[in-house]
């Protein structure tokens, strides 16, 4: 008996994809049709072999009128005859789209992430099975490939995938609403019974995102397969009929390409382009994976100081061969953003570019973020992020008041915020000063009078040598690559405009000790941004 063989296809794939864990609750989504219906069946009539808890949920996307309500009533009953524990949601989907500003398509998918949450969170489900099958890989692969697609969108429907869902994923007008109709299990099911569910809102749902997992199961076996085993056993469905129509670009790939491909050029087309799939989802993971490892010598993630989080990408990117720079970069751009969706190649490409040129230039990208090229390297954020940044640092720069540096007999200890300057007199020149960028001898002679330490200040300069050549210290900065988001954490030690130490770095011409200094002061600075 064929069903039989497909059923254990079926065990088999599960058990190599390790997609169930003994305890798990497995919520299918059933929408009554062959595919949803013959899943649901058969982890339902194997939950005890499994060791796991068997659900379904039903989505009434309100798009067919009476044929939409047909479906969620033929759910309703088979689960109930079944004593399947059943939960319904009813969404107007087509209003949704209207709302957002989106496609009915997308619309949809957004929704029933909802409804993802909503399972996983309040009825502790650990794994969401849906039925797409070999066929359906085998659409999904051709339709990535005609838009024009990386290795990820070759691997097509991953066999397992962990999930994301956040409850802002429904917003606007009418969107917390869902008009529930009661669905009851099986007569004489407790359990059943327990998760009956009439939901009116999620006004009460706490923020926040969940993590769970969405599995595959019938990827490994044919809509033929799935059909045949329901017509055997009996068993009916419901079928609909838009996905008989050619409106949509998959329905045309559906019913006209792989029917063609299948008649004129191979029988087994779908199995083979499937096939395909799996490899390239191999390949695309492990360049994931070794993407990921390669990137903690270039990115830095999570930069401090504001509430949207901000990446740094090293310019040093460049030198790891081009299939490692795009997939490091996807994983930033795509973190950055919350989402892969209109993220593609001509983004990364953007950005390789970005990276060779002048700091200061910027890059608008998808959902509100933005990349800005600094001297060694990219930031990437949302937009907020860098309104955040350049409203903190004018904040920081009303705080940073001069700090004054009186210096008596035997010196002086300045405090102010994290940071100490100590300063100590002495008559003796050292014999040999020790290089140290956060302690240095002057010439307390040249210096004593007016001294502030401070952050930098229109008109700044320092002495450049014994000519007494000027440099602006904004001409320093830029010889030095120094980013202009950090110029203003690094400290002066100044009188006036004057600058006799750049701290961290260097000293005026004039503050150095020479053949005719008589008196020596040893300055050092610690604190977040310096120790002695």
């Amino acid at each position: 008996m064929r069903t039989n063989q497909t059923y254990e296809k079926i065990i088999q794939f599960i058990h190599k994809y390790h997609m169930i864990t003994a305890g798990d609750h497995v919520c299918v989504g059933f929408s009554g049709g062959a595919d949803s219906l013959f899943l649901l069946l058969f982890l339902w009539e194997r939950r005890r072999r499994l060791k796991i808890t068997v659900s379904a949920c039903h989505v009434n996307h309100q798009m067919r009128g009476g044929a939409s309500d047909g479906d969620e009533a033929f759910a309703e009953k088979f689960c109930r005859e079944k004593g399947i524990p059943f939960y319904c949601f009813r969404y107007p989907v087509k209003e949704l789209a209207e709302s957002w500003g989106m496609g009915t398509e997308e619309a949809g998918r957004r929704v029933r992430r909802n409804v993802f949450r909503i399972c996983m969170e309040k009825y502790g489900v650990t794994k969401t099975a849906l039925a797409h099958h070999l066929n359906d890989q085998a659409e999904t692969v051709l339709f990535h490939m005609a838009r024009g697609s990386s290795l990820a969108g070759v691997s097509g429907i991953k066999p397992v995938s962990s999930i994301s869902v956040n409850n802002s994923s429904i917003s606007g007008p009418d969107a917390g609403k869902i008009n529930d109709k009661e669905a009851q299990g099986g007569k004489g099911s407790p359990a059943a019974e327990k998760d009956t569910i009439r939901r009116k809102n999620m006004d009460h749902v706490e923020a926040g995102t969940i993590k769970s997992a969405v599995i595959h199961p019938l990827l490994c076996v044919s809509r033929g397969e799935i059909e045949e085993s329901l017509r055997e056993r009996g068993i009916s469905w419901r079928t609909d009929h838009t996905n008989l129509e050619n409106d949509f670009s998959r329905n045309k790939i559906r019913n006209k390409v792989l029917l063609y491909m299948e008649k004129e050029i191979n029988e087994a087309v779908s199995a083979n382009i499937a096939r395909t799939a799996e490899f390239a989802g191999k390949a695309d993971d492990f360049l994931r994976e070794e993407a990921k490892r390669r990137s903690i010598k270039y990115v830095q993630s999570k930069l401090k100081d504001t509430e949207a989080a901000g990446t740094f990408i090293s310019g040093d990117i460049l030198e790891e061969p081009e299939i490692m720079q795009e997939y490091i970069l996807m994983e930033c751009l795509a973190g950055t953003a919350g989402s892969r969706k209109d993220i593609s190649s001509v983004h990364v490409d953007l950005i390789r570019d970005l990276l060779q040129m002048d700091a200061g230039k910027i890059l608008d990208l998808p959902y509100m973020t933005k990349a800005v090229k600094t001297c060694g390297g990219i930031i990437i954020a949302p937009k907020r992020f860098f309104a955040e940044k350049k409203e903190l640092r004018n904040k920081e720069k009303e705080f940073r008041k001069p700090v004054p540096v009186v210096i008596e007999d035997d010196g002086c200890v300045c405090k102010w915020d994290n940071y100490i300057l100590n300063a100590q007199i002495s008559g003796q020149i050292p014999a040999e000063i020790p290089e140290n960028k956060y302690t240095k001898w002057l010439d307390y002679d040249k210096i004593k009078n007016g001294l502030v330490v401070r952050t930098r200040q229109s008109g700044d300069y320092f002495t450049l040598d014994e000519t007494g050549h000027r440099k602006k210290l904004k001409e320093f900065f830029i010889e030095h690559k120094i980013p202009k988001e950090k110029r203003d954490d690094i400290w002066l030690l100044a009188s006036g405009s004057k600058v006799f130490w750049i701290i961290g770095h260097r000293i005026s011409y004039d503050a150095k000790i020479t053949e005719k200094t008589r008196n020596v002061i040893r300055i050092s600075f610690s604190g977040e941004k310096g120790n002695e």
